[in-house]
């Protein structure tokens, strides 16, 4: 386990999570549809769940890639996801990319989610810096990473381009670790 807060935990990806990850985007599909399209179609089965997953544990294994899940502790159900990505070791740097079922957003759990899993990418990893890109209009999305001591940096123009929509500007946070 990598972190304990309030009634969840926060865990790296297991093979056994595949299920709990298909249910999780198939029944959020709508809300998650916009900003993780890649991460949705490759989820779209149970069976190609269990091929995300190993890929994400080999990325994990392998360093390219960091996939946590964010469960409620009682039942182990996953409510959420968090992945620190895009990394660059020779600046170490690293991006978070995160979502949180539609029932369980507005609890602060996005919040203390990055603050633990921002703890591990520096004491851990060894990370020096933490961005998220993050469109302007997702307010709570912002007040995460401002809750976790983010800031922004600059408006990164026609950045992100969800499926069947035109490109949009999209807001960039860092966070640099002082040692």
């Amino acid at each position: 386990m990598i972190a304990v807060f309030d009634d969840y935990h926060i865990d790296r990806i297991e093979a056994y999570d595949a299920p709990q990850i298909h249910h999780l985007l198939a029944s959020n599909y709508e809300h998650f549809e916009t900003y993780f399209p890649k991460t949705l179609a490759e989820n779209l089965t149970e069976e190609l769940s269990e091929a995300f997953v190993k890929k994400k544990i080999d990325a994990f294994n392998n360093q390219e890639e960091f996939l946590f899940t964010i469960k409620k502790t009682i039942t182990g159900a996953i409510v959420g996801l968090v992945f620190i990505k895009d990394l660059d070791w020779t600046i170490q740097k690293g991006e978070f990319g995160y979502g949180i079922a539609k029932d369980f957003q507005n609890k602060g759990i996005a919040s203390k989610a990055i603050q633990n899993l921002t703890a591990y990418a520096f004491k851990t990893l060894n990370l020096k810096i933490l961005i998220a890109i993050i469109y302007k209009d997702n307010s709570a999305s912002i007040k995460v990473v401002e809750h976790s001591g983010f800031t922004w940096t600059r408006t990164l123009e026609k950045e992100f381009k969800p499926n069947n929509q035109s490109p949009l500007d999209m807001e960039l946070y860092t966070l640099h670790h002082e040692r």
